[in-house]
């Protein structure tokens, strides 16, 4: 959550340096957010190929549409 505020904030920043029109943040409340991250893959999670293994949460099935190419560097859900 701190994270999306400091990007918001960084975004409006950024955007009154370079005169643009800046448009403040808007405030979010507790429900607005309805997803979770883990900023670094490999710390507290896992992936066999089917699955996602989250620390502290458990095991997630995944639905993938194409193959994964590349490596993976964040999981959000």
């Amino acid at each position: 959550m701190l994270k999306h505020v400091d990007r918001a904030f960084q975004g409006f920043f950024r955007r009154v340096a370079a005169g643009q029109t800046p448009g403040y943040p808007r405030f979010r409340g507790a429900g607005w957010y309805d997803n979770f991250t883990y900023p670094q893959y490999g710390n507290g999670v896992t992936f066999d190929g089917h699955q996602f293994t989250l620390s502290n949460i458990g095991t997630l099935s995944l639905k993938r549409h194409r193959p994964i190419e590349g490596t993976i560097k964040t999981v959000c859900s």
